[in-house]
C-alpha cells in the first residue's frame, strides 16, 4: 500500500488544494508527514495568515518568518479584543509590563513591522482588520494608530479591505499626510472590489472624486456610521465623528454632521461605479434598539437592519427616513 509521503508531488498538489489553508491552520501537526510534505504544504499554509495579537508579537520576532510567508499570503486577518481582557485572555503574556500602554506600543511596532513587508506582496488580495472599544481606556488608550497599518493601507494587489474599528480617539496627528485614513482609503478604492469600513473618524475626502470619475472593479461598498453597541459596557447612542485634518485643524465644525454628508456622497459614489451590486451607508437613527437604518445610494431608499446582523443584510424596508 503505497503511502501518502510516497505520492508524486502533482498528487500533492491537488490534494492539499482540495483541502485548503484552513486544514492546516486548524492543526498545525498536520504539515509535518515528511519534509516534502512539509515544503509544499507550508506554501498553502501561508496563503491565508489569521492572526491573533499574541500570534502578530510572536510572528514579527522573527523577521525571517514573515520573508518566508510574504510571496505566498493572499488573505490576511487580524482582530483585537478589548485592551481590559489583557490580563483575562492567553495573549496577556505578550506584554512586557503590567501598563496597557507599554502593550499597545509593542503591538503598534509589530503591525508596521509586518505592513512593511506584506505591502509589496503579490498575491496579498484580502485584508481584514478589527478590534473593539475599551470603556476602561477610552480617554486615553490608542493601540493602533494609522501609521502602523500604512503598509496595509497601502498594499499595492488589495481588492478586498473589511476595517472595522470604531476604537481610537480623535487623533492630533492626523495633520501628517502619512497618518491621515481617509485619504489613504481614498487613494486605495479605485483599485478595491470590496470595502467594508467602520471607523471613529472620517471626513469628506474619502469619497470625494470629481464628475466623470469611474470605480470599474468597485462591486461592494458598506461604510458603517455606528459605533453603538461594539462593547457590552458601552450601549448608548454613538456615531462616527469628523476626523481631524490639517485643512480643518482650529477651524469650526462644519454645519452638516459628517454622517449626513457620506449620505449624499454615497448617492454620487453609485453613479460611478457601474459594477458594484452593494453601495451602502448604515447609521444608528433608531433608539433604545440601536438598529441600523441602511441607505441604498443606488435607490435612494432605506431599510432596517438588526444590530446583530451582517452589514450587507437586505434589511425591512423604511417607508420614509427616520
Amino acid at each position: 500500500m503505497v503511502q501518502i509521503k510516497d505520492l508524486p508531488l502533482e498528487i500533492w498538489i491537488a490534494i492539499l488544494s482540495h483541502l485548503g489553508p484552513e486544514y492546516f491552520h486548524q492543526d498545525t501537526n498536520r504539515l509535518y508527514v515528511s519534509k516534502r510534505w512539509y515544503e509544499a504544504a507550508f506554501t498553502l499554509f501561508a496563503q491565508h495568515v489569521n492572526l491573533t495579537p499574541l500570534a502578530l508579537l510572536r510572528l514579527t520576532r522573527d523577521e525571517s518568518v514573515i520573508k518566508r510567508i510574504q510571496p505566498h499570503v493572499a488573505k490576511f486577518k487580524i482582530f483585537f479584543p478589548s485592551v481590559s481582557e489583557l490580563d483575562e485572555t492567553p495573549f496577556a503574556e505578550g506584554r512586557r509590563t503590567k501598563y496597557p500602554w507599554d502593550w499597545a506600543d509593542l503591538v503598534n511596532s509589530s503591525m508596521k513591522t509586518l505592513g512593511t513587508y506584506l505591502t509589496n506582496c503579490p498575491n496579498l488580495e484580502s485584508v481584514h482588520i478589527g478590534a473593539r472599544p475599551d470603556p476602561k481606556y477610552v480617554m486615553g488608550l490608542r493601540y493602533l494608530d494609522t501609521i502602523s497599518l500604512t503598509g496595509f493601507l497601502t498594499a499595492r494587489a488589495v481588492t478586498e479591505l473589511t476595517y472595522d474599528m470604531g476604537v481610537l480617539p480623535p487623533n492630533l496627528e492626523h495633520s501628517k499626510p502619512d497618518n491621515h485614513l481617509c485619504a489613504h482609503l481614498h487613494a486605495l478604492l479605485p483599485q478595491l472590489r470590496k470595502l467594508w469600513l467602520r471607523n471613529d473618524g472620517l471626513c469628506e475626502c474619502l469619497l470625494d472624486f470629481p464628475e466623470g470619475t469611474v470605480l470599474p472593479h468597485l462591486e461592494e461598498i458598506i461604510i458603517n456610521l455606528s459605533l453603538s453597541g461594539l462593547s457590552t459596557k458601552l450601549t448608548v447612542f454613538q456615531a462616527t465623528r469628523r476626523c481631524t485634518t490639517d485643512e480643518n485643524i482650529g477651524k469650526p465644525e462644519p454645519p452638516r454632521p459628517i454622517t449626513l454628508v457620506m449620505e449624499d456622497q454615497i448617492k454620487k459614489l453609485a453613479e460611478m461605479a457601474p459594477n458594484a451590486r452593494i453601495v451602502r451607508v448604515l447609521a444608528t437613527k433608531r433608539l433604545p434598539s440601536l438598529d441600523l437604518s441602511a441607505l441604498d445610494g443606488k435607490t435612494g431608499k432605506w431599510s432596517l437592519v438588526k444590530k446583530d446582523l451582517p452589514w450587507d443584510e437586505e434589511g425591512e424596508p423604511i417607508a420614509e427616513r427616520e
